[in-house]
């Protein structure tokens, strides 16, 4: 591939990896506030099922969250090769400079907090918030 090439797949996938992010934020919060809004009617079939989806969805996002990790990582790499045999374009060496980590730590704990936040959010509405009146 050529560095357009490289550098138009990298915009890709960059831009893909935050709209999955953004997305599972989303639905967390979405699941946050549906199991307040409707904690009367949680029993604990539904807060399994609640559980569960979300569990599975946020497997799926996670798994397609490390894919397009490795993918950048590999059009880092690629470029960084390319640039050992030719000069790149201001940027080329800009993002090679860059280099700014798609799957960073923080992103990670943020991501991780995020996860058991809404686990523990859920289960506080059937126990807590449920039984007030």
């Amino acid at each position: 591939m050529s560095e357009v090439d490289l550098l138009a797949a990298l915009e890709f996938r960059t831009e893909m990896t935050w709209n999955i992010f953004q997305w599972w934020v989303g639905i967390s919060t979405a699941v946050m506030v549906a199991s307040y809004l409707g904690a009367d009617k949680l029993t604990k079939p539904v807060v399994a099922l609640i559980v569960g989806m979300y569990t599975f969805g946020s497997y799926v996002y996670l798994e397609s969250l490390l894919n397009n990790a490795a993918y950048i990582a590999d059009v880092y790499e690629s470029l960084s090769l390319i640039s050992q045999e030719t000069a790149l374009s201001i940027m080329g060496n800009g993002v090679l400079e860059r280099q700014a980590g798609v799957f960073t730590s923080a992103r990670a704990y943020f991501i991780g907090l995020l996860f058991l936040f809404t686990h523990g959010f859920v289960i506080y509405s059937y126990i807590f918030i449920r039984t007030k009146d």
